[in-house]
């Protein structure tokens, strides 16, 4: 499977074929995110493309296996040469949104409306896909000016949603992802878990929180104080407090469980566009 490279305007630059001798990738490792931008990272051996890389002054897009990647940078090594790069989701840093205020609206109202106001305002190569239905109703301002991506991974973390850019007929897609629920039992019982270890770690649990609030600039506190040493507090990143409390609310520990698993397979995750298999450690059949 090769991996295509384009310029910012869909030209196509480089097609680069799996490895060989003189002329290939040797691994392309790709990480989707939900509510991020992820990464698209690629080793590979060809000197058409080092002398291309070299002579660029902007960003390029890559494709391979139906997931387009944002490549603003690479690094060469005598024995290694390596692009480094986020999905196409990293593209958003090339717009900046302006100062806003939103007062009960859905998440995916005020992410579409920002997005909205971006393409009137020169981002012309981006354009809508589906609405999904993200019907979390919040508060939001934005008082200083912030790249987009930043935006949208504050924003859409208010609701269990995500989002995504992909390419369509040279333009760029911009669409928030609905999360499902996907009911699956995984358990020794079920003989679909092996090796089950758990752990848990109970460093981060807090009953009290401090956020410092953002319409007032001072500190403040959320949640209810215990007795003595059963008072555990934290500082939080929140600057809302509704969104302090939410913040708050995971913090009761972590536990972890891993198991090996085996006669599982993953389809399509949350519409991104890729097939992945589950390999925990296990086998898949």
């Amino acid at each position: 499977m090769d991996i295509r490279f384009y310029d910012l305007d869909f030209n196509l630059l480089r097609i680069l074929p799996q490895y060989s001798r003189e002329c290939g990738y040797s691994s392309c490792v790709v990480d989707v995110q939900l509510n991020g931008q992820g990464s698209f990272e690629v080793v590979f051996n060809d000197d058409i493309l080092v002398r291309m890389l070299k002579s660029i002054t902007e960003p390029m897009l890559t494709l391979w296996n139906g997931i387009w990647g944002y490549i603003p940078s690479f690094s060469f090594k005598d024995n290694e040469k390596r692009i480094i790069g986020t999905t196409l989701n990293g593209i958003a840093k090339r717009v900046v949104v302006q100062p806003c205020e939103y007062s009960q609206k859905t998440v995916e109202y005020i992410a579409r409306d920002i997005v909205k106001d971006a393409i009137r305002n020169g981002a012309d190569w981006l354009q809508f896909g589906n609405e999904m239905g993200i019907d979390t109703i919040i508060d939001y301002k934005l008082e200083a000016p912030k790249a987009m991506d930043e935006v949208l991974i504050d924003l859409i973390g208010y609701s269990d949603g995500g989002w995504r850019m992909y390419a369509e007929n040279k333009k760029i897609v911009f669409e928030c992802i609905k999360s499902e629920m996907i009911s699956l039992e995984i358990s020794e019982n079920n003989l679909n878990a092996y090796d089950v270890e758990m752990t848990r770690n109970l460093n981060d649990v807090a009953n009290i929180g401090y956020y410092k609030d953002e319409s007032d600039d001072t500190w403040k506190s959320v949640g209810s104080a215990l007795s003595g040493i059963h008072n555990s507090a934290a500082v939080l990143t929140s600057t809302t407090a509704r969104a302090a409390r939410k913040e708050l609310a995971l913090l009761t520990g972590k536990n972890n469980i891993t198991p090996s698993v085996k006669s599982l397979r993953f389809g399509t995750d949350y519409g991104m566009g890729t097939e992945a298999m589950a390999l925990l450690g296990g086998d898949a059949e």
